[in-house]
C-alpha cells in the first residue's frame, strides 16, 4: 500500500469518527428559557403612553423558583431597556452612525443604580419620572408583535 492510500484512508476514517453524535453541551443544559407572563404599558401623568413593558419570568433546570425581568420598550417597540426586580439594569442607547463606526457596535448598554421600577422606565425611556405601569390590553400586545 502506498502512504498516498494510506493517507486517504485515514483521511475518510477521521471525517467519519467525527460525524458522531454527542450529548447535549453543559452550557445548553443551563440555558434560561423566558416566558412572557405580563405586558404593561408606561403611562405618563402629562404625556399619556410613552412605552411598554414586557415582563418575562426566566426558568432553568434545577431551581424552583423563576428569575423575573423587565424588558423596556419605546413605543417605535424598539428595546430601550433591561430592569430587575431589585431595581437595578441596564439603559439601552443606539449609537449615532459615526459613533456607531468608530466604535464597531450600534447600541452601548448604560448601568442603572437601584430605583423604583417606574423611575429606572422613565430613565430608559427619557421622560419625566411621573409613570404609572398599568396592565395592557390585548390589542397593545398584537400591535408589538
Amino acid at each position: 500500500m502506498r502512504n498516498r492510500d494510506f493517507l486517504l484512508i485515514l483521511l475518510v476514517l477521521a471525517l467519519a469518527g467525527s460525524c458522531v453524535s454527542e450529548p447535549m453541551s453543559p452550557l445548553e443544559e443551563k440555558a434560561w428559557v423566558g416566558e412572557l407572563v405580563a405586558y404593561k404599558k408606561a403611562v405618563s401623568q402629562s404625556h399619556g403612553i410613552v412605552g411598554y413593558v414586557k415582563v418575562y419570568d426566566y426558568r432553568q433546570k434545577g431551581y424552583d423558583e423563576p428569575y423575573r425581568m423587565f424588558h423596556v420598550f419605546d413605543l417605535n417597540f424598539e428595546e430601550r431597556g433591561i430592569l430587575t426586580p431589585m431595581g437595578t439594569g441596564h439603559k439601552i442607547v443606539t449609537l449615532p452612525v459615526d459613533v456607531a463606526r468608530v466604535k464597531g457596535k450600534t447600541r452601548e448598554q448604560i448601568p442603572l443604580d437601584a430605583q423604583p421600577l417606574p423611575m429606572n422606565v422613565a430613565r430608559c425611556l427619557d421622560v419625566e419620572p411621573d409613570l404609572t405601569l398599568v396592565p395592557a390590553r390585548e390589542e397593545d400586545v398584537r400591535t408589538s408583535e
